[in-house]
């Protein structure tokens, strides 16, 4: 563990959302990020209040590297005031490169901020596992460790041409991709 880089994190929960489903999220994602498998030579540490909207003894922005939101559709963009995250600071396009509209989108992503923000949108966070046609543990723990890929500097890589080498780590944590044969045991390999 001495080469361990750790990431110190915090989680914020839109105070729209139920109590039981903030309290779920919250308990959910230190679990995943608890989990044996994790990103090669990274690991993670929630240094946030008890609660998780406790803004008395939530850490200076300067004690922590990445924020963990999970927020409701019709706030979410406001909401991210309180985090200094802009939408400009997101690339136009994503990793496959279609053009992204933050103002509408329903997915989740991470802003290349200091701090790094998740955004973990609650609507997909309920049910994209139902269009993915697998269980919502997977689902959950498929999306936390694909945006705390990017968060730790990880960006979406081609497919190499040859097909003897593994899928680039981003891409083997993108779901929706049914050809994926190329696996590296994710994600405890990088392209590093």
């Amino acid at each position: 563990m001495s080469n361990q880089i750790e990431k110190k994190y915090i989680i914020k929960v839109d105070p729209l959302i139920a109590q039981d489903e903030a309290n779920y999220f919250f308990k959910r994602v230190q679990e995943i990020l608890n989990l044996n498998v994790r990103w090669k030579n990274h690991s993670f540490k929630y240094v946030g209040p008890e609660k998780f909207n406790d803004a008395e003894s939530t850490p200076n922005k300067n004690e922590y590297d990445i924020i963990i939101i999970l927020l409701d559709r019709s706030t979410k963009h406001k909401l991210l005031d309180q985090t200094g995250a802009k939408l400009n600071d997101q690339p136009e396009r994503d990793g496959f490169g279609k053009i992204i509209d933050f103002a509408k989108i329903e997915l989740s992503y991470t802003f290349f901020t200091t701090p790094s923000v998740i955004v973990i949108d609650f609507g997909n966070w309920n049910s994209a596992h139902e269009k993915l046609g697998i269980k919502k543990i997977e689902y959950e723990q498929y999306v936390i460790f694909h945006e705390v890929g990017h968060a730790i500097g990880k960006d979406h890589k081609p497919i190499p041409s040859d097909v003897t080498k593994p899928y680039p780590i981003m891409y083997q944590t993108t779901l929706g991709l049914p050809d994926l044969k190329r696996f590296l045991p994710y994600p405890n390999e990088s392209d590093d």
